[in-house]
């Protein structure tokens, strides 16, 4: 973050008194302009002494740190699909996340992620996902409809911001479109924020028939993909400009 100084321009005594820094002059009242000697004079020695200590505070205090507002945010992250099937379990990921991230009208802040955020897309290619081997990607591939349908595209429409035991807790609604089907979903996920990044991660758990994916069977039906999947993502944001 870039460092700002703290403006001597406005001084609060009572949290200069208490030995506040600027994070501590929430009351008070502001005490602005120039100080002359003939007012100087006219103040109590008890005043006096404190606007000495408040002067003297302000030349040895250090400078600030800004607080992080971008108006751009950079994203990456991965995302695993795991299922399940009559034999074992088995899964497929990528890291190939596509994001289109606005931020809101006041600026990416990391301390006020309720409100940081005007719009989110996030397109996964689907030829992207990688399972093992070139036979399950096929599978998978053939079951997402690659040819046709290359992306799985999520458009966020709002969402919610509250600080919980874990982090922030966030909750995306908005639209999942897949295969030729669009519908509307909302995300449950966990914010983690550091000083340089916020690291989100969360599960959802998706019925694929319900967006016309047909789950793979082999083995003349004895071997077949259970319909539900858990889908894991994991995406580390950090400000930009």
């Amino acid at each position: 973050m870039d460092p700002r100084p703290w403006s001597p321009s406005l001084v609060y005594l009572n949290g200069l008194a208490d030995g506040a820094g600027p994070s501590g002059l929430a009351g008070g009242s502001p005490f602005s302009g120039e100080f002359t000697m003939r007012d100087l004079t006219r103040q109590s020695t008890g005043l006096a002494t404190a606007l000495g200590l408040g002067l003297l505070a302000l030349t040895t205090l250090p400078a600030m740190p800004a607080q992080v507002s971008a108006q751009s945010v950079h994203a990456t992250g991965t995302l695993v699909v795991e299922g399940g099937s009559t034999l074992r379990s088995w899964d497929c990921g990528t890291d190939d996340l596509r994001f289109e991230i606005r931020a809101s009208e006041s600026g990416f802040s990391m301390d006020a992620l309720g409100d940081a955020v005007g719009s989110l897309v996030l397109r996964v290619p689907t030829a992207a996902l990688e399972c093992g081997n070139d036979r399950k990607n096929s599978h998978m591939w053939e079951a997402m409809g690659t040819e046709d349908h290359p992306w799985i595209i999520f458009r966020m429409e709002r969402y919610t911001a509250e600080h919980g035991g874990q982090g922030v807790e966030l909750v995306l609604s908005g639209t999942l479109e897949m295969l030729s089907e669009v519908r509307d979903v909302e995300i449950s996920l966990t914010a983690l924020v550091t000083d340089e990044e916020v690291r989100v991660k969360g599960t959802h758990v998706l019925d694929m028939t319900e967006w016309g994916v047909q789950p793979p069977r082999q083995m003349l039906g004895t071997l077949r993909v259970r319909d539900e999947v858990e889908v894991h993502i994991e995406v580390t944001l950090r400000p930009e400009g």
